[in-house]
């Protein structure tokens, strides 16, 4: 961990680079959180704090520091949702993929949207390029807005709420909130989920 955050001093790190180094942060932030987690249960399991003669009792809790993931984003100064979706990358993105966006040669983004695509789309689209991964990664963003129909978020009214194509993670953060639904909603859709929205917030929630 201190070589990875010492990173940031040694070498000049874009975004996207800063993100991938923040996966590897929070994994070992999460596997120190363990050991602290099982030891504020206590070795019978009763809680440790209520346990006198418990020797690690006084270990900070996990959540006193943090999730494992804001913590690592903190380190490298990128946001959680940024190492999320590098996380991403780290998944299910191919080697070469990952090695792309860890020269700063490919966007952490645009490698998480073309990391959707099957394997040797992936290797194809990074042996083209910078260019070529971006154009893989708006035909994998279009597919995937087609997949998720805005109709089927729309409730009808006397019929209960039909069920959506495909999950869509909401962040809560209101900025990535809102830069999930642009990225992933037609701009028609946009207009009239801003409408829906300015009724609720001026009283009329009907």
């Amino acid at each position: 961990a201190w070589i990875i955050k010492h990173q940031l001093g040694r070498r000049n790190l874009n975004e996207s680079q800063r993100a991938m180094l923040a996966t590897t942060l929070e994994g070992i932030y999460s596997k120190q959180a363990r050991p602290r987690e099982l030891a504020g249960k206590g070795a019978d399991g009763s809680g440790g704090r209520g346990n006198r003669k418990n020797p690690v009792a006084n270990l900070p809790h996990p959540s006193e520091s943090g999730r494992a993931r804001e913590q690592a984003a903190a380190d490298m100064n990128v946001s959680p949702r940024l190492v999320q979706t590098a996380k991403k990358v780290m998944e299910e993105g191919t080697e070469k993929l990952q090695s792309a966006v860890r020269s700063g040669e490919v966007s952490v983004s645009a490698a998480a949207e073309v990391a959707r695509l099957p394997k040797e789309q992936q290797d194809q689209a990074v042996a083209g390029g910078k260019e070529e991964v971006a154009r893989a990664a708006r035909r994998a963003r279009q597919e995937r807005r087609r997949e998720i129909s805005p109709n089927a978020l729309k409730p009808v009214r006397g019929h209960s709420r039909p069920e959506p194509k495909t999950a869509l993670e909401i962040p809560h953060d209101p900025v990535f909130a809102a830069k999930t639904l642009i990225s992933t909603f037609p701009r028609e859709f946009l207009v009239g989920l801003v409408s829906e929205l300015t009724r609720f917030l001026q009283g009329d929630k009907q």
